[in-house]
């Protein structure tokens, strides 16, 4: 008798001491996978949006920006130097290279200098480009771009500010409106506005960064994928000086004009917006009624009601389908 209740309190003991919640725990939601839909998530035409895809358990479908700018402006140059350059060389040319190695190849078009770089420069189909047609100009820019860069870069992902020397900045904006007024084209004259706006911006002077997008870039007729994003950086400077509105309506403009950055500028217009505001209002500020549709899209992306009836907002009709991408609808494209 006092076996089986010696037996019945031990195996009391170890019942009470196995944590309960081990027994039938599973991993988590799948925020991609948690009801059922008769909808494939390749119904959409544009695979950009994906990332605004309806998700009921997460902000965003997919976190990642849905283009590589890099390799976008490295297509850009491939086309601009032409064939044989490819968008890879072109990309390793632009974003691998140094600003040293890049000196020396420049040192050796100009003045003839031995070409003492690495094989890698040295095989690069647009290395060889600036070789044979002694493009200066467009190489002075590379070169140029590489010393911004270290004040310019860094993500919401590091540890640690980037901290910026604001007098070296300075320095480099003065150097790129010179190189600007001497650009022979509106090619290199986009990229130097570009490059100025945007270490006016990250130096915190967000006037500057205004005024040089106004000077440098807004007349530029250039189609290049540094439009949106030169106007990007304007919409931040606009926010940054209050000017929430205006913000949010160049952020909208920006988001519609090219995929690159899209997710970055999504999330901009959802901190310009103030919730306060009526649609209406923000929808005053748009030029046509593409402007005005690009804009309805943002805001329904981000919406928490039904979508899909027809928006009339002075004079305009937008038909949004279930299926209409960016529409938190749960008949947008979700599971995988």
């Amino acid at each position: 008798m006092k076996l089986k209740l010696f037996f019945a309190a031990f195996v009391s003991i170890v019942w009470v001491s196995i944590p309960q919640n081990i027994i039938g725990c599973g991993p988590g939601i799948d925020p991609y996978d948690y009801y059922t839909s008769f909808i494939s998530n390749k119904i959409a035409s544009d695979a950009t949006y994906n990332p605004f895809y309806y998700s009921g358990n997460t902000f965003l479908y997919n976190e990642q920006e849905p283009v590589n700018t890099s390799e976008i402006l490295a297509t850009e140059w491939a086309g601009y130097c032409g064939k044989p350059v490819t968008d890879a060389d072109a990309q390793l040319f632009v974003t691998g290279f140094t600003h040293e190695e890049l000196k020396k190849l420049y040192a050796h078009i100009e003045k003839k200098q031995p070409l003492q770089v690495s094989n890698a420069v040295k095989t690069n189909s647009m290395s060889n480009y600036f070789i044979r047609s002694k493009d200066l100009e467009g190489l002075g820019y590379v070169m140029y771009a590489k010393l911004v860069e270290p004040y310019v870069i860094g993500g919401n992902n590091d540890w640690e500010a980037l901290k910026r020397d604001s007098l070296k900045m300075d320095r480099l904006m003065k150097n790129g409106r010179q190189l600007y007024g001497a650009a022979k084209t509106d090619f290199f004259k986009l990229k130097f506005g570009y490059q100025v706006t945007r270490l006016a911006h990250y130096s915190g002077n967000y006037a500057a960064a205004i005024i040089a997008y106004d000077e440098l870039v807004a007349n530029n007729t250039t189609t290049s994928v540094l439009q949106p994003m030169s106007l990007a950086l304007k919409a931040g400077a606009l926010w940054r000086t209050g000017k929430e509105m205006d913000a949010a309506y160049l952020f909208s403009k920006a988001f519609s004009a090219s995929p690159a950055k899209r997710i970055s500028n999504y999330i901009s217009f959802d901190w310009a917006v103030d919730s306060k505001k009526s649609r209406e209002e923000y929808l005053k500020l748009c030029s046509n009624n593409k402007e005005k549709a690009d804009m309805l899209a943002l805001f329904a992306i981000s919406s928490p009601e039904d979508e899909t009836e027809t928006v009339h907002i002075q004079g305009l009709a937008i038909i949004w389908g279930p299926c209409r991408l960016g529409s938190r609808h749960p008949c947008s494209p979700a599971p995988r």
